[in-house]
């Protein structure tokens, strides 16, 4: 029988980050006047675009400039 091995905690939260995320990507709704890119919703909470690069299974570069775009789309200014 094979053995239960633990998953650490961070591993286990980056999982359920990139689930969630996956599943917001495949209901999304984006002609939604309020719609908010996935990219921009994580790196409001703070992680890096290398970060979400991981998560989403992106390139850096694409998620900065994702994230720079859908800023100046809605009049922000970005924090890179």
């Amino acid at each position: 029988m094979a053995k239960i091995e633990p998953i650490a905690l961070e591993q286990t939260m980056i999982s359920v980050v990139a689930l969630l995320a996956a599943i917001r990507e495949e209901g999304a709704n984006q002609k939604d006047a309020n719609w908010r890119k996935t990219e921009v919703v994580l790196a409001d909470v703070g992680l890096t675009p290398g970060q979400i690069a991981a998560l989403l299974g992106k390139k850096p570069n694409s998620v900065s400039k994702t994230i720079a775009r859908a800023r100046k789309g809605i009049g922000e200014t970005s924090d890179e």
